[in-house]
């Protein structure tokens, strides 16, 4: 436990330790004793504090300081894992941007070994991968994380953002006019956000190019029924029949 946790609760103890030097002193009747107790636990209680202010310099240090005291602490490996994602977005850090993905995981996974209910857990970890571009990790824990708390008010962000980052892979695919792999990565962006209507758009126009035409046609009357006054929709819905 952080002893930020146990300040409080150690009150009790102080007292109890007060009242066992005053009692030494008493019994020995040397007054001195109880002076040279107090200035001896106060040296050393000092001592560890100035050493732990290493620790407290910052969120990440306190975090990946007390992980390593408690390595099996779901709360601490979650904290390290969330951290090392904080440092592969510092600009001092170019470069270990990997490297700081792959500890967090690392760390992500061992808080879900602890404890395979910690929501925040699989948040983290399937941040770290949608940020290694590993996108299909990211929904398997993400999904994983909305199955255990199936109305978590973030639900809408998270697969927002995977499907904007499948939107962008396979948009990056269509520049290159690879039309058949970008179509595969605009096909997980609607199943993430099946209400975007650029998506549906945009799917259909990689289907067409790569001669899918099923699917094309499927792509653009869905964008139609999502906003039949979108003039981009308009010019091409009606196309296949």
């Amino acid at each position: 436990m952080g002893e930020r946790l146990a300040f409080h609760s150690s009150l009790g103890f102080c007292m109890l330790l007060g009242a066992g030097i005053y009692w030494i002193g008493q019994k020995t009747k040397q007054q001195a004793l109880p002076l040279v107790l107090v200035a001896l636990i106060v040296a050393a209680y000092s001592f560890k504090t100035i050493d732990r202010n290493k620790a407290w310099e910052s969120d990440v240090t306190l975090a990946l300081t007390d992980v390593e005291i408690m390595p099996e602490s779901t709360s601490l490996n979650g904290n390290a894992a969330s951290r090392y994602i904080d440092l592969s977005e510092y600009k001092n850090n170019k470069g270990k941007e990997k490297e700081y993905l792959l500890k967090s995981i690392s760390y992500g996974k061992k808080a879900l070994s602890l404890h395979p209910q910690f929501v925040n857990g699989y948040l983290n970890l399937g941040l770290a991968y949608a940020k290694l571009e590993q996108f299909d990790s990211s929904k398997k824990v993400w999904d994983m994380a909305f199955k255990i708390y199936p109305n978590h008010p973030q639900k809408p962000v998270f697969y927002g953002l995977l499907a904007q980052a499948y939107y962008n892979k396979g948009f990056a695919f269509g520049s290159q006019q690879k039309w058949k792999e970008g179509k595969e990565f605009l096909l997980k962006a609607v199943e993430m956000d099946p209400n975007n209507v650029r998506y549906w758009y945009d799917l259909g126009g990689f289907s067409y190019n790569s001669q899918d035409y099923s699917v094309a046609k499927m792509a653009w009357d869905k964008a139609y029924q999502l906003n039949p006054k979108d003039t981009n929709v308009l010019k091409v819905h009606g196309i296949l029949r």
